[in-house]
């Protein structure tokens, strides 16, 4: 009976909060790929659903969101480069949802007369490792007159991760969520329960902030003093260089959209997951605009927009 329990507990927490277990929740639209990582399952629409998340991802043959265009670009075209992450690729919403499709649609209606294509080669937890591979892998095949690149403010540290790293947070060695063996071992029950209750709890017998929602909220990329923001920087200078030095073989211009954390845009009472004991306006202990500075100080340098 307490078996039957369980996984009842377990079925239901999967049809009405759905976590994200033993990996990232995007892992059944993922595969390992040997130079970036990791791309989306070519040629595969995907529904993915955990906590507030449900939307479908649909790939194009190369393993990447939205429509695929061929090399040659029509004549007159007006072609863009896409590269980001998540904000980019776009985790949350139906693939035709992003912004690149967006963009792409409000472009050809004020440029009746021009071909335009926006190309999008951004996927959930790429950074600047990987934005350099892309721009140096496609932009000289598909030649295209704006190159963009969507930064976040975890791409400092992003940058100086492995991708043996990200594979192995992204889950592909584990055993799958969905499978009899996840339901039995009541893998989205026990990630409820310690999202909802133990680490609620321990953060509030501790008097710290919760865990989860500080990661959630990028909470350690607006620190002054976060250790890692040196390393970070000269990494993220190496990748830009390395775009740099396709683009100009390409004679394109690159233009970097920052995408900003939630808590420099949102109050702490719009953010369900905003952590106790957080005050962002302490000036020693967090920096809002750091990486944002850091970020325009190098495409300065690059004379990117």
């Amino acid at each position: 009976l307490l078996l039957v329990a369980l996984v009842g507990a377990e079925l239901a927490v999967r049809a009405i909060a759905p976590q994200e277990a033993l990996g990232w929740g995007e892992r059944p639209s993922l595969m390992a790929d040997p130079k970036l990582g990791w791309r989306l399952q070519p040629s595969q629409t995907t529904r993915l659903r955990w906590e507030s998340y449900d939307y479908r991802v649909t790939a194009n043959a190369l393993g990447f969101p939205g429509p695929e265009y061929p090399p040659a670009k029509a004549p007159g075209a007006f072609r863009i480069l896409v590269t980001g992450d998540a904000f980019s690729s776009a985790e949350g919403v139906n693939t035709e949802q992003a912004w690149p499709r967006l963009l792409e649609e409000e472009l050809r209606q004020r440029l009746p007369n021009t071909p335009v294509e926006v190309m999008n080669f951004a996927v959930t937890g790429y950074g600047p490792n990987q934005y350099a591979e892309i721009i140096q892998d496609y932009a000289p095949t598909y030649q295209p007159d704006l190159i963009v690149v969507e930064m976040f403010v975890n791409d400092y540290l992003d940058a100086l991760t492995t991708n043996d790293a990200f594979q192995a947070t992204i889950g592909f060695g584990e055993r799958s969520p969905d499978g009899l063996m996840g339901v039995l071992g009541l893998t989205h029950l026990r990630q409820f329960l310690r999202m909802q209750v133990r680490e609620p709890l321990a953060a509030l017998i501790k008097n710290r902030p919760e865990g989860h929602g500080y990661s959630l909220g990028n909470f350690t990329f607006l620190e002054r003093d976060w250790a890692a923001w040196a390393d970070g920087q000269r990494a993220v200078e190496a990748r830009l260089r390395q775009i740099e030095g396709v683009a100009n073989q390409t004679h394109t211009p690159v233009m970097i959209v920052m995408a900003p954390a939630a808590p420099q845009v949102c109050a702490p009472r719009d953010l369900a997951y905003y952590p106790r004991n957080v005050d962002l306006s302490d000036t020693s202990r967090f920096d809002l605009d750091k990486p944002q500075r850091l970020t325009q100080s190098l495409a300065d340098q690059m004379q990117f927009t």
